[in-house]
């Protein structure tokens, strides 16, 4: 094993070795210097090489290029104080310098630390080297570390570490302990005059909210007792006045903080939420917004994909600053520090130029930042989107001194056109938006350059033939300047185009409209018809494509396998076939050799299925080619031939969430729903809208996907006076399954962070089935989804693999059990000289059977009771008739099954009651906090009244899972009361509370006993569709029925109204509970005939 160890050992290093040249290399490209990846493999091959030397240069070319965390400069710190001589001030100078450029790029409490432990670490072995004879000191070093030196520096680094309220005195107890170190060694008279200067740091800090407030309050009355204990009482009363100020405030926010240092708490998805709730006030505290900004964007940076995690939070804090803090320096020390930590935002690059512009920068300047952005090649790894907005910052202020006469119009349209080359040559196609090319044509038009505008429209036509903008934004160019016949001759090539368009109806509705406007009766007429030919094509291009999908679509109703990679293309039936994902937790799952069909998902461990709904599927099936033919031959009622059962259909989804959302980014902190709502009103009927990020993200959902593209119009439109951008979400979620069980939603977003900012995960509820066990998770932007399927068939664990899969809601199977106990029927009290083949010839005119299910005897002669199977719902309607029919000497019962005899009675007393829940609560994540806290049976949310029911396995643990919880289970940082399940909640919210200014709610007052959120299952009601077995539709079947643990108020007021006045449950009486009998029957009709 230690000669494995030491192959092993050698092969990375050689292999190390061998990727260092080529690393070194690409670092010398222009532009390759902001490729933060490339940094951390030249960090990485240095290490592994074990090239002390080569590692130093790699740290010191990285943190030179682009901002860098604590996990860079502390080494580089610690190996160069190794190697310096500190003797000398220059050594000294050169490690002051390190650590003031090490605490500039980000908010590093491990690096301030770093640097204030070093200034006072020196200072005191010079201080010892002064007083010392035998050394002779320099006095460049005497000149260099004065006390008013250290003193300027240790206020800096303090000053620095403020804004981390949770850590911050971590720092300032250095400063601490050397100011308080320096009285020991004064004359009485020096000491004094040093005194208020200390007071005021102590008085300054307990204004400030910090975690260790009582900690500062205990050293300041050590301090004044020592040193001043003549004015102790009123220095003590101003502490406390100041105490109550900055302990006041870290009350609002401790809360908060207590959830980001929780176990298992998830940053990126808290910080947003802090900040958001830092910006409520009218007048929020600048300090404190910039302050958690900064350490947002830390935690940001310092995750796996640093390119992407910080970008959101920058662009928030960036629009906070220009509403709240136009101050020049702050806002372009700020956007320096923010292009350095993502250079690959091409957002952030056009902020910065507009800020240079802002404040009168020289051109040079402005182009120079553009020019160093060009240089590198990280703006189009996201897609063009990022080197657009980057350019079209640019462009516009050229624009700008163009309309000032600055420059001429040939060298602004060549600066246009080298935008757009450079984004067709970096991109394969180009933008599919073609803005730069927008932007080109609408200065053409504006200046009256129309052909040189049309001939751009036409090389649009043949670069992005398949976007329906192009044909319909050419048309109406052409129909604008009056060329009316160039503009028909347009319309009329985009319908040779229509199977490729990917929206052909926009462009059939633009033609009709077009000649209905300006054309002559036989130009509208021959529109028509082109367009009803198109059309045709289309629908059967469509058809044929939806059939092919369902055909080959994994059965999850909201999944399609066919944006997998193609590696993964084996594994498309990996899915489950009748619904979610529902896995057996007891079996290993799927294996590393991935199942390619139905029944070896069923044996590897999938979604268990009923038999009868795949016997004989594949000999039966038709062909999705037969299906096409047969309905362009016979029209729609060929396909409707096709058994229901045997049939994969393409089906609209309920809700289709990833097709009808929009994207909206660069939002200001200050914009509401509302702004949203207000934008989007004309676009069509909205669903839902949500903010994100701190509201610098957010998403809108409509009712239909129809209202997408009107929605994408509103792209650059302002709210409050900022442009926003508007994308689709189209191709941003992913399916993802078959992962372990003990798998989490913290889990699942560490593992799929490093490709992008997740916007949201949604998990299924385990009420109906335990083993359900997938997840869709939504990024915010299709690249990131696209970039995350490279886990597709991942080996997560020994024997499994996790499966990943863009979502795609509108592939839909069409389940085989779907209404299955309506086409059932029950027979029982047979005779027992009846066999399976007496009872298909009596039934069988009712309509075909699929199948007769009974336990025979060795004879052949059914047992009792059977069940028929057949293949159309209504004929186990008409066999109905056949209840109470005499057969062979003996009156059979025929029924319908009834479903609701299998669910499970929920014992009331057996649940826990939790309210207040907050709005769009998943059960799913629920039952995940609830299950690290207490074994339960499942969960049921009400969303209705805010409130869920936890079943456990009996009372007693009902009521020591509320005891241990002390009466309330913490949910996402937010407290919620829990009572016993036969008590129910009203609400009495405290108006200005403490947890009202904190964010969170008011607990919910737990009253008595009152109907109960679960009722057991209702009793099979008498129906003509269903008539119970025994003397006609009237008789009985003998059973018992289920007796429930309590009678609602509601039905005993009733019934029984002189006996249950009070309104509440009471138990159910021994009469009423004991069944009828025989003798009860007889007597009854006794009376009636007495």
């Amino acid at each position: 094993m230690e000669e494995e160890s030491t192959a092993d050992q050698d092969n990375l290093i050689l292999n190390a070795l061998e990727s260092l040249p080529g690393i070194i290399e690409r670092l010398a490209v222009p532009g390759a210097e902001f490729n933060i990846d490339l940094h951390r493999q030249h960090i990485e091959a240095a290490t592994l090489a074990e090239l002390d030397d080569q590692l130093d240069q790699a740290r010191l070319l990285m943190v030179q290029s682009v901002a860098c965390g604590d996990d860079v400069w502390l080494p580089l710190l610690k190996d160069f104080e190794a190697k310096s001589d500190l003797s000398t001030a220059k050594g000294i100078r050169t490690m002051l310098d390190l650590h003031e450029q090490s605490i500039a790029d980000y908010l590093s409490i491990p690096l301030l630390v770093a640097r204030a432990e070093f200034v006072t670490r020196t200072w005191y072995r010079v201080r010892e080297q002064a007083i010392d004879p035998d050394v002779v000191l320099d006095d460049a070093i005497i000149a260099l570390l004065t006390e008013e030196t250290v003193r300027e520096i240790l206020l800096e680094t303090t000053a620095a570490a403020r804004a981390h309220i949770a850590q911050s005195h971590l720092v300032w107890n250095i400063l601490k302990d050397w100011q308080l170190s320096l009285l020991e060694d004064l004359e009485s008279q020096e000491r004094e005059a040093r005194l208020p200067t200390i007071h005021r740091m102590f008085l300054d800090r307990l204004k400030f909210p910090h975690a260790t407030i009582d900690d500062t309050f205990s050293a300041y009355n050590s301090f004044v007792s020592a040193y001043d204990n003549e004015n102790y009482e009123s220095r003590l009363v101003a502490a406390t006045k100041s105490k109550t100020e900055g302990a006041g405030k870290w009350a609002k926010r401790e809360s908060w903080e207590d959830q980001l240092i929780a176990p298992g708490a998830h940053a990126p998805s808290l910080f947003p939420a802090y900040i958001a709730w830092e910006l409520k006030p009218k007048k929020p505290d600048t300090f404190l917004v910039q302050s958690l900004y900064a350490r947002a964007i830390t935690d940001a940076a310092a995750r796996t994909d640093a390119l992407y995690q910080a970008e959101p939070f920058w662009i928030s804090l960036m629009a906070f600053l220009a509403s709240n803090l136009k101050i020049e320096q702050v806002l372009l020390s700020t956007i320096f520090k923010a292009v350095r930590s993502v250079p690959v935002s091409g957002e952030l690059w056009a902020l910065y130029m507009r800020i240079l512009e802002d404040y009168q920068k020289p051109v040079e300047e402005i182009d120079g930042i553009y020019r160093t952005a060009l240089n590198s090649d990280l703006l189009l790894t996201r897609g063009p989107e990022d080197a657009v907005k980057m350019m079209t910052a640019r462009v516009s202020y050229e624009r700008r001194r163009l309309e000032l006469s600055e420059v001429t119009n040939d060298e602004f349209v060549e600066l246009l056109l080298e935008a757009i080359s450079i984004v067709n040559a970096g991109v394969k196609r180009g933008d599919p938006a073609f803005k730069l090319e927008k932007y080109l044509i609408s200065w053409f038009e504006r200046t009256q350059q129309l052909d040189e505008a049309s001939t751009i429209w036409q090389g649009l036509a043949k670069s992005h033939s398949r976007s329906y903008l192009v044909w319909t934004g050419w048309a109406a160019f052409e129909t604008r300047r009056g060329a009316l016949p160039k503009a028909r001759d347009v319309f009329k090539a985009s319908l040779g185009k229509a199977n490729n368009l990917d929206w052909p109806e926009a462009v059939f509705e633009a033609y009709s409209e077009f000649e209905q406007f300006y054309g002559a009766l036989e130009d509208l007429d021959e529109a028509l018809k082109g367009i009803s030919k198109a059309t045709q094509v289309v629908a059967t291009k469509r058809h044929k494509e939806a059939i092919a999908a369902a055909k080959n679509a994994p059965a999850d109703p909201y999944v399609s396998y066919s944006t997998l990679p193609a590696e993964g293309a084996e594994s498309v039936a990996a899915a489950p076939i009748a619904g979610a994902m529902d896995v057996d937790p007891n079996s290993t799952s799927i294996s590393a050799s991935i199942p390619t069909s139905v029944d070896e998902i069923v044996e590897a461990g999938g979604a268990p299925m009923d038999s009868s709904g795949m016997e004989g599927d594949a000999s039966r099936k038709r062909k999705a080619e037969d299906l096409v033919d047969n309905q362009i031959e016979n029209g729609s009622e060929g396909v409707k031939k096709a058994r229901a059962e045997e049939q994969t259909e393409a089906v609209p989804p309920v809700r289709d969430r990833e097709n009808s959302t929009v994207f909206v980014s660069k939002l200001t902190p200050e914009a509401t729903q509302d702004d949203l709502k207000s934008l989007f009103k004309e676009c069509g009927e909205i669903r839902e809208i949500k903010l994100l990020a701190g509201a610098t993200f957010g998403t809108v959902e409509f009712m239909t996907k129809e209202s997408v593209p009107a929605a994408l119009t509103r792209d650059k439109k302002k709210i409050n006076d900022i442009e926003v951008d508007v994308s689709v979400a189209e191709g941003s979620t992913l399916y993802i399954t078959n992962f372990p069980e003990a798998m989490d939603d913290t889990s699942m977003r560490a593992l799929f962070e490093p490709y992008g900012t997740i916007i949201e995960t949604r998990w299924p509820g385990k009420k109906f089935k335990e083993s359900r066990r997938f997840v869709y998770l939504q990024f915010s932007s299709s690249v990131s989804a696209k970039n995350a399927l490279e886990l597709n068939k991942k080996e997560i664990e020994p024997g499994r693999v996790l499966l990943v899969a863009i979502s795609n809601p509108s592939v839909k199977r069409v389940r085989t059990d779907a209404k299955a106990n309506d086409r059932q029927i029950v027979i029982s009290h047979l005779s027992k000289f009846v066999k399976k083949e007496d009872l298909e010839k009596l039934f069988n005119k009712f309509g075909p059977i699929k199948d007769i299910q009974s336990t025979s005897e060795e004879d052949g002669y059914v047992r009792g009771y059977c069940f028929i199977h057949f293949e159309q719902e209504n004929s186990a309607q008409q066999a109905l008739s056949m209840n109470n029919y005499e057969f062979k000497k003996r009156r059979m019962a025929v029924t319908i099954p009834d479903s609701r005899r299998n669910q499970k009675q929920i014992v009331i007393e057996h649940c826990a009651r939790i309210g207040n829940l907050p709005s769009g609560v998943q059960e799913g994540l629920l039952q995940q906090a609830l299950e690290k806290v207490v074994k339960l049976q499942k969960v049921s949310v009400n969303a209705k009244n805010g409130e869920a029911m936890v079943e456990l396995s009996s009372a007693d643990e009902v009521e020591s899972f509320i005891s241990s919880q002390n009466g309330f289970f913490t949910y996402d940082g937010t407290p919620l009361p829990i009572v016993p399940g036969t008590q129910k909640f009203t609400t009495a919210p405290s108006a200005g509370s403490a947890r009202e200014e904190s964010g969170i709610p008011d607990e919910a007052t737990p009253v008595a006993p009152s109907e109960p959120m679960f009722r057991p299952p209702p009793r099979p009601r008498p129906s003509r569709a269903r008539p119970r077995p025994g003397f006609g539709p009237a008789g009985r079947t003998g059973r018992k029925p289920p007796t429930p643990a309590f009678i609602p108020a509601a039905a005993t007021a009733t019934k029984q109204s002189t006996e249950n006045v009070s309104g509440k449950d009471v138990p159910m009486s021994e009469e009423q509970v004991k069944p009828k009998g025989q003798n009860d029957f007889r007597a009854m009709l006794l009376k009636k005939q007495g």
